[in-house]
């Protein structure tokens, strides 16, 4: 795959001079969201990997001066315009070769990304900008070049929908849904929730020195997220966004007793799982076939050692490790049609994605 934009933000000096560093805007939301848990925030240690970086505190204690801002947004924008020009040269080859009429061609991002937002930088949160990534899918045969759906869409789907664009038979025990339906009706009933998660151990540790686990869900409106300790599983904290008046998440509104009805059926959605989520009601598209029926199961709970580190973290009603004392409830707000160019965490393959049904342009 493409490695930029990661760090290190190293890219031709074309890409550079694109961009006027002083005229490239700083985050329209800087400050830690309002009544953030202390665990829910990165403490930048990836960022720190670097020399320049090394001073660096926890958001919670300072910010990176303006200097170091620009410079670290300006790599950013030059790196992901060296990788579009990379993309753009595959693309040309396709049709070169004459095989971009029989080709299909995903791009996503693997996380989102911070840069400046919440007082912070990268990723490792379980906050919207660092869950949600770019998703743009290019299918032989498709008229509806172009579109975007506000479909909630997950990393796990990807392999299902390749499955059925291409024919080849999915087998009975994936836990992601093909997309492929949304290609000709981008408007159609989808699955309610989209789930992700993000620990809190080794490199990541809270400040607070607790080991967590957190899981968070998103639906068309809200963003849920629960933390739980590791040891004991036990409910320690809650995040609650409304993305209708906060899409930048600047407010947690889990203990606004405004939310209460809303807090109560995010939890119970967060604990139903995904194969509640997957159920709609109506399937009009041939494509469809049973993918959105919540009739596959796991084929086996995750390990702990799979739930902590990011490869089992998809989870069932029956698959999470917690006691029944923690209540859940959350569902994961909708790629809107906005796209954003950022991407998330490797940990975060659960996350949802924005989803466009591009051309090669």
């Amino acid at each position: 795959g493409y490695y930029r934009p990661h760090l290190p933000f190293n890219a031709p000096t074309k890409y550079w001079d694109l961009y006027d560093r002083d005229q490239i805007p700083l985050a329209s939301n800087p400050d830690l969201p309002a009544d953030l848990p202390v665990m829910a925030i990165n403490k930048l240690s990836e960022l720190r990997g670097y020399d320049d970086f090394r001073d660096l505190v926890h958001p919670t204690e300072d910010s990176l001066d303006e200097e170091r801002a620009r410079l670290l947004r300006h790599g950013y924008f030059a790196s992901v315009s060296y990788v579009d020009a990379q993309v753009g040269k595959l693309l040309n080859a396709l049709e070169d070769l004459g095989l971009d009429d029989n080709t299909i061609v995903i791009l996503w991002g693997d996380h989102g990304w911070k840069l400046g937002e919440h007082n912070s930088w990268c990723k490792m949160t379980n906050l919207e900008i660092d869950a949600r990534v770019p998703l743009i899918l290019k299918a032989p045969g498709e008229t509806l070049a172009g579109s975007r759906t506000s479909a909630l869409v997950e990393f796990v789907d990807i392999y299902p929908t390749l499955c059925d664009l291409t024919g080849v038979p999915a087998p009975d025990d994936l836990e992601g849904t093909s997309a492929a339906p949304l290609l000709s009706d981008p408007s159609r009933p989808w699955k309610k929730a989209a789930y992700t998660q993000f620990l809190r151990e080794g490199g990541w540790v809270a400040p607070d020195g607790v080991e967590y686990m957190g899981y968070s869900v998103r639906t068309d409106r809200f963003r849920y997220t629960e933390w739980v300790e590791w040891e004991t599983g036990d409910l320690k904290a809650t995040e609650l966004y409304d993305h209708e008046v906060d899409p930048l998440e600047t407010t947690n509104v889990s203990g606004d007793e405004n939310y209460a009805g809303s807090l109560q059926e995010m939890a119970e959605i967060l604990a139903a799982g995904w194969t509640a989520a997957t159920t709609v009601s109506s399937c009009p598209t041939t494509r469809c076939g049973s993918s959105l029926s919540a009739s596959t199961t796991r084929t086996r709970s995750p390990s702990a050692r799979e739930m902590r580190h990011g490869t089992g973290g998809r989870r069932s009603p029956t698959s999470r490790p917690l006691p029944p004392n923690c209540a859940q409830v959350s569902r994961r707000s909708s790629p809107s049609a906005r796209t954003d160019t950022r991407g998330s965490a490797r940990l975060m393959d659960l996350a949802s994605a924005t989803f466009a049904i591009s051309t090669r342009d």
